[in-house]
């Protein structure tokens, strides 16, 4: 995480991360940090929980603003993602139909997965520039 302060946010608003509980033998250990347990719940999270995954990313960056991302097409894509990986193409219905695919039906997945990650992207940024203007505006007050 490249700040600290993403690191406090994700202590203080992941009910795992701020129910974890470390040793007094942990804390003197020099490898043992906050960024550390941080970093290894993030990195076991499995991204195709979408809904989980964007809850973390608010409660990370705590944005100014919580805009509500379109998250429909990107959980069908998920549902699709897994009858291919799980149920080898099969739908879960009692018919088990199986999945098609054709250069329309990939170039709307791909277009489905780009409009996920440009809300994202957005999302992260402007995260992050609000953070970096309070900080200017608190600096600039630290100075008068």
């Amino acid at each position: 995480l490249s700040h600290n302060r993403y690191v406090e946010n994700a202590i203080r608003n992941i009910n795992e991360l701020k129910a974890k509980n470390i040793s007094l033998s942990e804390l003197i250990n020099k490898e043992s940090n906050a960024n550390k347990y941080v970093q290894e719940y993030l990195s076991d999270i499995l991204y195709h929980r979408i809904q989980l995954v964007v809850e973390i990313y608010k409660a990370v960056l705590q944005p100014k603003q919580y805009p509500r991302l379109p998250l429909k097409n990107i959980n069908e894509l998920m549902k699709l993602r897994h009858d291919i990986v799980h149920r080898n193409g099969k739908t879960k219905t009692t018919d088990e139909k199986i999945h098609t695919f054709n250069t329309a039906t990939l170039n709307d997945a791909f277009k489905v997965v780009e409009e996920f990650l440009n809300n994202m992207m957005n999302l992260i940024s402007d995260a992050v520039e609000h953070h970096e203007n309070e900080q200017i505006a608190r600096d600039l007050e630290d100075e008068f």
